[in-house]
């Protein structure tokens, strides 16, 4: 287990196996150039599981149904803009609707 305030290591052999995962998961590619935005989302899941690093929980998404919707949640970004912008609408309703 990690002591409160030390960071865990997350090897980039380890970020590209959670690539893989996160590729089969959900069909997303995510660059290379995104380490650290992955690393803070699965950190926080990790340290709340008082897990000792990112590969043991790797390990628990390969083998947990469970944890499997937490792990999706936590990568992708849920954007709702596109449904709020009253011009979209517009052009469903006058342009792609009558189409």
């Amino acid at each position: 287990m990690y002591e409160e305030g030390e960071a865990l290591e997350f090897s980039d052999e380890c970020f590209g196996e959670f690539l893989e995962v996160i590729h089969r998961l959900t069909g997303i590619t995510i660059a290379q150039n995104r380490k650290s935005m992955v690393q803070g989302r699965i950190g926080r899941r990790t340290r709340v599981l008082g897990l000792s690093g990112y590969e043991e929980y790797l390990d628990l998404v390969r083998t947990s149904k469970e944890e499997v919707p937490r792990f999706i949640d936590l990568i992708t970004t849920n954007e709702t803009q596109f449904f709020r912008m009253p011009r979209i609408w517009e052009y469903i309703e006058r342009v792609f609707l009558p189409r």
